[in-house]
């Protein structure tokens, strides 16, 4: 979540946002634009949405506010799978481990992950913190912190959540007192650890993450300039059991093109493609959108080491009796 700008910030943001709906929507890297969704429903009208998930056919989501909500709905696709419309909504305040709605000061929930049990993790800045909630409306499950939290910015905390392919919870800050890097966390046998590393390219900060169908890390970044809007960046890396590898940059997009986009979930195609959706956080400001906005990329491809290992296992199931080739 950014800041309160002053005046003359929000109106050179506007005119930021006006110039960028009519850039030629040509493609900025490997990721091909799909289309952008703005949201007018009445049950999503306390805005700053920060985080979205979507279930594997892209229709079923779950977002997450700043303001401290949390809002389930459908999401309506033409035959082209666009998005037309959002049903279904609703939303819920998230609460605190008593099971009372949050103080002010305890609501700026910003990354947002779904284990494959249905369990919702949602991290918090300010009081930096990751809960656990087994449903929308029930009360919150406290799971462990780390020294690490302590040296996060009060408003430059958790920003990222994601779950890997075994299960865990992953975390990325928007800052930390590094320069060059930050600590991309696991959660494991009840202790945040640092797995990795993540270069800091340029003036991007993280403000979303995703593990895809392909077992790839993906990282929404934002870059922000008063008077010439935001801009986004995402990065996919292969996501191994001791870190990181294979950085590449699938999207860079011009200032103005989208609103403040926070949130990303990556989800199948049917053609094999892998799509990519993107949720916009307003900052409850007059002169910005909340909106969703899609791109579609190729999955990464599978490790050669992987790939060498399954035409071995391929190659023996074919010999008499099973047996591995001689």
């Amino acid at each position: 979540m950014l800041k309160p700008l002053p005046l003359l910030a929000l109106l050179a943001m506007a005119l930021a946002l006006a110039a960028g709906a009519e850039i030629d929507r040509q493609e900025q890297g490997k990721a091909r634009f799909v289309a952008s969704h703005t949201i007018r429903t009445p049950a999503l009208s306390f805005g700053g949405l920060s985080a979205i998930e979507l279930d594997e056919s892209g229709t079923r989501f779950t977002v997450l506010s700043d303001r401290g909500f949390i809002a389930t709905g459908r999401i309506r696709r033409d035959g082209a799978g666009r998005i037309t419309d959002l049903a279904a909504v609703q939303s819920w305040p998230l609460r605190a481990i008593s099971g009372r709605k949050l103080h002010l000061w305890e609501r700026d929930a910003e990354g947002l992950a779904i284990a494959p049990s249905g369990l919702i993790h949602v991290s918090f800045e300010g009081f930096h913190r990751v809960r656990a909630y087994p449903g929308p409306a029930m009360a919150a499950r406290p799971l462990p912190g780390s020294p690490l939290f302590r040296k996060l910015d009060g408003n430059l905390g958790l920003e990222a959540l994601a779950i890997d392919r075994q299960g865990r919870l992953l975390a990325v800050p928007e800052a930390f007192p590094t320069p060059d890097a930050l600590p991309l966390l696991r959660l494991e046998n009840g202790e945040w650890r640092k797995i990795a590393a993540i270069p800091r390219r340029g003036p991007f900060r993280p403000t979303g993450a995703d593990v895809g169908p392909d077992g790839a890390l993906y990282l929404l970044e934002r870059d922000f300039v008063w008077y010439r809007g935001f801009r986004s960046r995402i990065r996919r890396f292969r996501l191994a059991e001791t870190g990181i590898t294979q950085e590449e940059t699938l999207l860079v997009t011009p200032f103005g093109r989208h609103d403040n986009l926070e949130g990303i979930a990556v989800w199948p195609r049917a053609n094999g493609q892998l799509r990519m959706t993107l949720i916009s956080d307003d900052n409850a400001n007059w002169v910005q959108r909340s909106e969703i906005v899609e791109y579609d990329v190729a999955p990464l491809p599978p490790h050669p080491a992987a790939t060498a290992r399954a035409a071995l296992e391929a190659e023996a199931a074919l010999q008499p009796g099973g047996g591995a080739a001689k």
